[in-house]
């Protein structure tokens, strides 16, 4: 034990009393370090409680910090979504440049989109343009001889007219009105 070490001049590593001891004795002295082992015993539990909270509290500031950087990395893709909700459904003029290279080509690919419907839509209403035009130019030629066929029908209610002649000539207008349709629609 210790009392022997001391005696012996030797080197001591133990326990004595509920205290830790490392003693090395020499010429009559002794040179060592106790440390009592009341305060050592919750030791590890204070340890892993300890680094359990930094840990805790560590992975959670990561945590944050990734959100952050993350929901600010995000921001440009927000702008351009609350840009197209902004818009009006005719308004097809090219989106800005979003600033964040990644988003450069969706918009590029948006703008694109947005010129080739604006294309077709212009092609659109040209067609439409030409069939109101055809319809127009289509009734006035067809008018023009039912007109004549029903004034060439009225004369032949009255009396004393010669219906057989009246008659070949509303042949003729109803032959010229087929080859109207024909030369028209087809």
């Amino acid at each position: 034990g210790l009392p022997a070490a001391l005696a012996a001049e030797g080197v001591y590593q133990g326990v004595f009393r509920g205290t830790l001891y490392v003693v090395l004795a020499q010429g009559g002295l002794a040179y060592g370090l106790a440390v009592p082992l009341e305060g050592v015993s919750g030791l590890g539990q204070r340890l892993l409680a300890r680094y359990a909270l930094w840990g805790g509290g560590l992975l959670l500031g990561v945590f944050l910090l990734a959100a952050l950087a993350l929901s600010w990395t995000l921001r440009p893709l927000r702008d351009l979504e609350k840009a197209l909700r902004a818009r009006a459904p005719e308004d097809l003029s090219p989106l800005p440049d979003p600033g964040l290279a990644e988003l450069r080509p969706v918009v590029a690919a948006l703008n694109a989109l947005f010129a080739r419907v604006g294309r077709l839509l212009a092609e659109l209403a040209e067609k439409e343009e030409a069939a109101r035009r055809f319809a127009r130019h289509a009734s006035h030629e067809l008018r023009t001889p039912l007109a004549r066929l029903l004034s060439l029908l009225e004369t032949a209610a009255l009396p004393g007219e010669n219906v057989n002649e009246l008659v070949d000539q509303a042949r003729a207008e109803v032959e010229q009105v087929r080859e109207l349709i024909d030369e028209v629609l087809f």
